[in-house]
Protein backbone atom coordinates (compact mmCIF):
# COMPACT_ATOMS: atom_id res chain seq x y z
CA UNK A 1 0.00 0.00 0.00
CA UNK A 2 2.88 2.50 0.61
CA UNK A 3 4.36 1.57 -2.43
CA UNK A 4 1.01 2.16 -4.49
CA UNK A 5 0.89 5.67 -2.03
CA UNK A 6 4.33 6.68 -3.06
CA UNK A 7 3.87 5.77 -7.02
CA UNK A 8 1.09 7.60 -7.11
CA UNK A 9 2.51 10.63 -5.42
CA UNK A 10 5.26 10.05 -7.92
CA UNK A 11 3.20 9.72 -11.03
CA UNK A 12 1.20 13.24 -9.73
CA UNK A 13 4.38 15.20 -9.36
CA UNK A 14 5.62 14.21 -12.71
CA UNK A 15 1.72 14.96 -14.42
CA UNK A 16 2.46 18.22 -12.69
CA UNK A 17 5.59 19.28 -13.76
CA UNK A 18 5.04 17.97 -17.17
CA UNK A 19 1.71 20.49 -17.46
CA UNK A 20 4.64 23.16 -16.38
CA UNK A 21 6.86 22.80 -18.93
CA UNK A 22 4.17 22.64 -21.29
CA UNK A 23 3.12 26.83 -20.26
CA UNK A 24 7.17 27.86 -21.03
CA UNK A 25 7.51 30.37 -24.22
CA UNK A 26 9.43 27.85 -25.61
CA UNK A 27 6.46 25.37 -26.07
CA UNK A 28 4.02 28.21 -27.84
CA UNK A 29 6.57 28.84 -30.59
CA UNK A 30 9.28 25.88 -31.46
CA UNK A 31 6.70 23.09 -32.18
CA UNK A 32 5.38 25.02 -35.27
CA UNK A 33 9.18 26.23 -36.56
CA UNK A 34 10.46 22.77 -36.42
CA UNK A 35 7.08 21.24 -37.75
CA UNK A 36 7.73 23.54 -40.87
CA UNK A 37 11.56 22.82 -41.39
CA UNK A 38 10.76 19.21 -40.61
CA UNK A 39 8.24 19.20 -43.27
CA UNK A 40 10.31 20.77 -45.83
CA UNK A 41 13.02 18.04 -45.33
CA UNK A 42 11.02 15.04 -44.97
CA UNK A 43 10.32 15.08 -49.15
CA UNK A 44 14.02 14.65 -49.78
CA UNK A 45 14.41 12.42 -47.24
CA UNK A 46 11.45 10.21 -47.97
CA UNK A 47 12.95 10.00 -51.53
CA UNK A 48 16.45 9.20 -50.33
CA UNK A 49 15.41 6.33 -48.72
CA UNK A 50 13.89 5.27 -51.63
CA UNK A 51 16.36 5.84 -53.24
CA UNK A 52 18.63 3.42 -50.83
CA UNK A 53 16.02 1.21 -50.58
CA UNK A 54 16.25 0.26 -54.39
CA UNK A 55 19.84 -0.35 -54.37
CA UNK A 56 18.86 -3.26 -52.12
CA UNK A 57 16.27 -4.40 -53.99
CA UNK A 58 13.60 -3.13 -51.84
CA UNK A 59 10.31 -2.23 -53.03
CA UNK A 60 8.02 0.51 -51.97
CA UNK A 61 5.69 -2.00 -50.30
CA UNK A 62 8.31 -2.21 -47.90
CA UNK A 63 8.66 1.03 -46.81
CA UNK A 64 4.42 1.06 -45.74
CA UNK A 65 4.54 -1.90 -44.02
CA UNK A 66 7.47 -0.91 -42.28
CA UNK A 67 5.38 2.21 -40.97
CA UNK A 68 1.66 1.00 -40.48
CA UNK A 69 1.99 0.46 -36.78
CA UNK A 70 3.53 3.96 -36.37
CA UNK A 71 2.18 6.59 -38.92
CA UNK A 72 -1.25 7.33 -39.87
CA UNK A 73 -2.12 5.85 -43.43
CA UNK A 74 -3.15 8.92 -44.98
CA UNK A 75 0.10 10.06 -44.62
CA UNK A 76 1.87 7.18 -45.93
CA UNK A 77 -0.13 7.12 -48.79
CA UNK A 78 1.08 11.13 -49.13
CA UNK A 79 4.43 9.94 -49.42
CA UNK A 80 4.79 6.61 -51.11
CA UNK A 81 4.93 8.24 -54.54
CA UNK A 82 8.21 10.03 -52.82
CA UNK A 83 9.76 6.95 -52.36
CA UNK A 84 10.56 5.68 -56.36
CA UNK A 85 12.96 7.24 -57.92
CA UNK A 86 14.62 6.62 -61.26
CA UNK A 87 17.72 8.12 -62.51
CA UNK A 88 19.20 8.00 -65.72
CA UNK A 89 22.58 7.97 -65.08
CA UNK A 90 25.78 8.14 -62.27
CA UNK A 91 25.99 11.79 -62.45
CA UNK A 92 22.15 12.31 -61.49
CA UNK A 93 22.42 9.90 -59.24
CA UNK A 94 25.92 12.04 -57.56
CA UNK A 95 23.56 15.08 -57.72
CA UNK A 96 20.70 14.02 -55.97
CA UNK A 97 22.17 12.40 -53.26
CA UNK A 98 24.35 15.58 -52.59
CA UNK A 99 21.08 17.89 -52.48
CA UNK A 100 18.94 15.46 -51.10
CA UNK A 101 20.98 15.29 -47.94
CA UNK A 102 21.21 19.20 -47.69
CA UNK A 103 17.66 20.10 -48.12
CA UNK A 104 16.78 16.42 -45.74
CA UNK A 105 19.26 18.47 -43.09
CA UNK A 106 17.62 21.33 -42.74
CA UNK A 107 15.19 19.55 -40.05
CA UNK A 108 17.98 18.33 -37.84
CA UNK A 109 19.31 21.85 -38.48
CA UNK A 110 16.35 23.38 -36.82
CA UNK A 111 16.25 20.67 -34.47
CA UNK A 112 19.80 22.18 -33.21
CA UNK A 113 18.32 25.59 -33.37
CA UNK A 114 15.48 24.63 -31.21
CA UNK A 115 17.73 22.84 -28.44
CA UNK A 116 19.79 25.21 -28.19
CA UNK A 117 16.81 27.72 -27.10
CA UNK A 118 15.76 25.68 -24.71
CA UNK A 119 19.06 24.82 -23.35
CA UNK A 120 19.68 28.73 -23.58
CA UNK A 121 22.85 28.12 -25.33
CA UNK A 122 24.44 30.05 -27.79
CA UNK A 123 24.26 28.53 -31.39
CA UNK A 124 27.51 28.11 -32.59
CA UNK A 125 28.52 28.90 -36.24
CA UNK A 126 26.60 28.32 -39.37
CA UNK A 127 29.03 26.14 -40.84
CA UNK A 128 29.83 24.13 -37.75
CA UNK A 129 25.82 23.57 -37.35
CA UNK A 130 25.22 22.57 -41.13
CA UNK A 131 28.29 20.04 -40.73
CA UNK A 132 26.93 18.82 -37.26
CA UNK A 133 23.28 18.28 -38.96
CA UNK A 134 24.44 16.89 -41.67
CA UNK A 135 26.05 14.10 -39.40
CA UNK A 136 22.66 13.67 -37.71
CA UNK A 137 20.84 13.10 -41.42
CA UNK A 138 22.92 10.18 -41.66
CA UNK A 139 22.35 8.69 -38.28
CA UNK A 140 18.90 9.09 -38.63
CA UNK A 141 18.56 7.88 -42.29
CA UNK A 142 20.68 4.66 -41.33
CA UNK A 143 18.20 3.73 -38.06
CA UNK A 144 15.37 4.32 -40.40
CA UNK A 145 16.70 2.05 -43.25
CA UNK A 146 17.30 -0.22 -40.35
CA UNK A 147 13.49 0.33 -39.09
CA UNK A 148 12.21 -0.06 -42.69
CA UNK A 149 14.22 -3.59 -43.56
CA UNK A 150 12.55 -4.92 -40.14
CA UNK A 151 9.85 -6.42 -41.76
CA UNK A 152 11.49 -7.75 -45.16
CA UNK A 153 13.75 -9.51 -42.52
CA UNK A 154 11.43 -11.50 -41.61
CA UNK A 155 11.22 -13.64 -44.51
CA UNK A 156 14.66 -13.64 -45.15
CA UNK A 157 15.10 -15.11 -41.52
CA UNK A 158 12.20 -17.80 -42.23
CA UNK A 159 14.33 -19.03 -45.07
CA UNK A 160 17.31 -19.18 -43.27
CA UNK A 161 15.71 -21.37 -40.51
CA UNK A 162 14.10 -23.65 -43.19
CA UNK A 163 17.82 -24.50 -44.38
CA UNK A 164 19.24 -25.43 -40.86
CA UNK A 165 15.80 -26.21 -39.74
CA UNK A 166 14.07 -29.88 -40.57
CA UNK A 167 10.74 -29.26 -38.14
CA UNK A 168 8.17 -25.99 -40.08
CA UNK A 169 6.50 -26.05 -36.40
CA UNK A 170 10.26 -25.01 -35.11
CA UNK A 171 10.61 -22.26 -37.63
CA UNK A 172 6.91 -20.90 -37.71
CA UNK A 173 7.04 -20.74 -34.32
CA UNK A 174 10.39 -18.62 -34.54
CA UNK A 175 8.65 -16.54 -37.40
CA UNK A 176 5.69 -15.72 -34.96
CA UNK A 177 8.12 -14.76 -32.00
CA UNK A 178 9.79 -12.20 -34.58
CA UNK A 179 6.36 -10.76 -35.60
CA UNK A 180 5.48 -10.21 -32.39
CA UNK A 181 8.75 -8.38 -31.57
CA UNK A 182 9.02 -6.50 -34.59
CA UNK A 183 6.44 -3.73 -32.84
CA UNK A 184 8.85 -3.18 -29.99
CA UNK A 185 12.14 -3.65 -32.14
CA UNK A 186 10.90 -0.63 -33.68
CA UNK A 187 10.01 1.76 -31.12
CA UNK A 188 13.44 0.85 -29.68
CA UNK A 189 15.02 1.98 -32.28
CA UNK A 190 13.04 4.95 -32.99
CA UNK A 191 13.59 5.73 -28.50
CA UNK A 192 17.55 5.60 -29.05
CA UNK A 193 17.28 7.57 -32.44
CA UNK A 194 15.26 9.85 -30.23
CA UNK A 195 17.73 9.60 -28.14
CA UNK A 196 20.81 10.20 -30.08
CA UNK A 197 19.16 13.29 -31.56
CA UNK A 198 18.79 14.72 -28.24
CA UNK A 199 22.58 14.16 -26.91
CA UNK A 200 23.66 15.79 -29.99
CA UNK A 201 21.47 18.44 -31.07
CA UNK A 202 22.65 20.74 -28.50
CA UNK A 203 25.60 23.14 -28.92
CA UNK A 204 27.04 22.02 -25.40
CA UNK A 205 27.95 18.57 -23.93
CA UNK A 206 24.90 16.80 -22.61
CA UNK A 207 25.32 13.69 -21.07
CA UNK A 208 23.29 10.64 -22.59
CA UNK A 209 21.41 9.79 -19.67
CA UNK A 210 20.43 12.68 -19.37
CA UNK A 211 17.59 12.59 -22.24
CA UNK A 212 16.87 9.05 -21.49
CA UNK A 213 13.50 10.52 -20.01
CA UNK A 214 12.55 12.77 -22.93
CA UNK A 215 13.74 10.01 -25.48
CA UNK A 216 11.50 7.74 -23.63
CA UNK A 217 8.22 10.36 -23.34
CA UNK A 218 9.41 11.36 -27.11
CA UNK A 219 9.06 7.32 -28.36
CA UNK A 220 6.04 6.77 -26.74
CA UNK A 221 4.35 9.77 -27.33
CA UNK A 222 5.06 9.39 -31.03
CA UNK A 223 3.40 5.94 -31.10
CA UNK A 224 0.30 6.82 -29.20
CA UNK A 225 -0.38 10.16 -30.77
CA UNK A 226 -0.04 8.41 -34.15
CA UNK A 227 -2.34 5.59 -33.39
CA UNK A 228 -4.84 8.04 -32.10
CA UNK A 229 -4.85 10.45 -34.53
CA UNK A 230 -5.05 7.81 -37.09
CA UNK A 231 -8.21 6.55 -35.35
CA UNK A 232 -9.66 10.24 -35.46
CA UNK A 233 -9.04 10.64 -39.03
CA UNK A 234 -10.99 7.73 -39.98
CA UNK A 235 -13.85 7.63 -37.81
CA UNK A 236 -14.33 11.41 -36.88
CA UNK A 237 -12.61 14.14 -39.07
CA UNK A 238 -14.42 15.87 -41.72
CA UNK A 239 -12.01 17.40 -43.66
CA UNK A 240 -13.32 16.96 -46.76
CA UNK A 241 -16.26 18.52 -46.14
CA UNK A 242 -14.60 22.03 -45.73
CA UNK A 243 -10.90 21.85 -47.60
CA UNK A 244 -11.56 19.56 -50.55
CA UNK A 245 -8.48 18.21 -52.12
CA UNK A 246 -6.58 20.21 -49.50
CA UNK A 247 -7.63 17.75 -46.40
CA UNK A 248 -4.82 15.04 -47.25
CA UNK A 249 -2.14 18.25 -46.82
CA UNK A 250 -4.16 19.95 -43.77
CA UNK A 251 -3.74 16.25 -42.07
CA UNK A 252 -0.17 15.82 -42.88
CA UNK A 253 0.63 19.43 -41.45
CA UNK A 254 -1.50 18.58 -38.30
CA UNK A 255 0.25 15.30 -37.57
CA UNK A 256 3.58 17.45 -37.94
CA UNK A 257 2.78 20.06 -35.88
CA UNK A 258 1.81 17.25 -33.13
CA UNK A 259 5.29 15.04 -33.61
CA UNK A 260 7.06 18.51 -33.43
CA UNK A 261 5.32 19.42 -30.37
CA UNK A 262 6.34 15.81 -28.39
CA UNK A 263 9.56 16.29 -29.82
CA UNK A 264 10.35 19.66 -28.17
CA UNK A 265 8.47 18.89 -24.93
CA UNK A 266 10.36 15.36 -24.69
CA UNK A 267 14.02 17.96 -24.83
CA UNK A 268 12.48 20.70 -22.57
CA UNK A 269 11.14 17.60 -20.43
CA UNK A 270 15.02 16.79 -20.78
CA UNK A 271 16.60 20.35 -19.84
CA UNK A 272 14.34 20.74 -16.87
CA UNK A 273 15.22 17.63 -15.09
CA UNK A 274 11.96 16.33 -14.35
CA UNK A 275 12.77 13.02 -13.67
CA UNK A 276 15.40 14.15 -10.83
CA UNK A 277 12.47 16.33 -9.51
CA UNK A 278 9.83 13.16 -9.57
CA UNK A 279 12.75 11.11 -7.64
CA UNK A 280 13.63 14.29 -4.87
CA UNK A 281 16.05 16.87 -6.46
CA UNK A 282 14.70 20.12 -6.46
CA UNK A 283 15.46 21.24 -9.78
CA UNK A 284 13.78 24.60 -11.37
CA UNK A 285 11.88 24.33 -14.34
CA UNK A 286 13.08 27.95 -15.74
Amino acid sequence: MKRFKKFRVRLHKLAKSVFKVTKLPEMKILPGQLAFFLLLSVIPMVALIGALMSIFGATGNVLQEAFANIIPDYVIDFFSSSSTLTMSSKLNYFIFFISAFVLASNGTSSLIIASNSIYHIKDAGFIERRVKSLVMMIILIALMLFVILVPALGDFIAQICRTIFDDNSLVDTIYTIYRVLQIPLSLFLIFFNIKLLYTLAPDTSIRSRDTTFGAMFTAIGWFLSSKVYSFYIVHFSHYNMFYGGLSNLLILLLWFYLLAYILVLGMALNASGIWHQVNGDEITIS
